[in-house]
């Protein structure tokens, strides 16, 4: 009888558990969609070919542990092409993107 009952604590145990590691495993997974996708929303806003995508979708994927939204303001240098930057700056962008990353260098290079 004992024997019985201590097998259906760690059956109960062990299924108490692997419900708790599912949901979250669901919530980082969660996450995990919500940094793609801002990460997605970040290289509709800038011009085509400015905001390196890529690299920020490889950020996300690398934190899958501790999964958080890596460039919420899409300002982070260095998720931006400097060739394309710098291509963009010559040929000329819109006034009010071109303010815009400039106030966002202006803001990195001060901390």
């Amino acid at each position: 009888m004992r024997r019985l009952t201590l097998i259906l604590l760690v059956i109960g145990f062990i299924d108490l558990t692997s419900i708790a590691a599912a949901k979250y495993r669901n919530r980082n997974q969660e996450k995990v969609y919500l940094c793609l996708h801002n990460c997605a929303l970040c290289v509709r806003f800038w011009e085509n070919g400015l905001y390196n995508g890529e690299k920020c979708a490889r950020k996300c994927l690398k934190n899958k542990k501790r999964p958080k939204i890596i460039d919420p303001d899409c300002k982070i240098l260095r998720f931006f092409k400097s060739s394309s930057l710098k291509h963009k700056l010559a040929v000329g962008l819109s006034v009010s993107r071109l303010v815009y990353i400039w106030s966002a260098v202006l803001l990195a290079s001060t901390f």
